[in-house]
């Protein structure tokens, strides 16, 4: 986004994180804004200054999404999309660790964090069910227009892709626009 000439505002409560997309935007030459933060603590923006808020799986650790939904539509532009990604409920609750086809690990009204690996990685993720996350925008004044079900192919894969795409989504996303002031 910052090669098309965005102003690119980057906000993760992980240094980890930002440590690598720190050094990818060096490396790329672009200039990019980091914040090392909570997401639902956005003082540095101020209100109806931003055109476009995305977040690509950095709300899976979070709780409570409606206070990070509140501050983000504080800054958003009237009528600007927030585009939000987080892994599908039926990722977290399958597995084809024990089988050669997904086993049911964790019932789906488990709120607790669930663990997740990969070779090069690992962590908790919150399971958030699709109609909360959806409940949760429309309380926080943002109008829901898309929901997309991705078929995750292998082909694209990242470090992130597991069997398991070949029979769920591994994620979901859920775009909203930002209503009233």
């Amino acid at each position: 986004m910052s090669r098309a000439g965005a102003k690119v505002i980057v906000v993760d409560p992980s240094a980890d994180r930002l440590a690598v997309a720190r050094e990818a935007s060096d490396a790329a030459e672009q200039r990019v804004e980091f914040h090392h933060g909570d997401p639902a603590e956005l003082p540095f923006i101020r209100g109806e200054r931003i055109d476009l808020a995305i977040a690509i799986h950095s709300l899976a650790e979070v709780d409570d999404l409606g206070r990070v939904f509140r501050q983000v539509h504080r800054v958003l532009r009237s009528e600007s999309p927030l585009l939000v990604s987080l892994p599908h409920p039926l990722a977290i609750v399958a597995s084809l660790e024990s089988s050669p086809t997904p086993q049911m690990t964790r019932t789906s009204f488990d709120p607790g964090p669930a663990d997740w690996a990969t070779d090069e990685d690992s962590g908790k993720v919150i399971p958030h069910r699709i109609a909360d996350v959806f409940t949760t925008l429309s309380r926080s004044n943002f109008r829901v227009d898309t929901l997309w079900e991705p078929l995750s192919l292998e082909t694209y894969a990242t470090w992130h892709w597991s069997p398991l795409a070949e029979w769920v989504p591994l994620c979901f996303v859920i775009r909203g626009k930002k209503e009233g002031i």
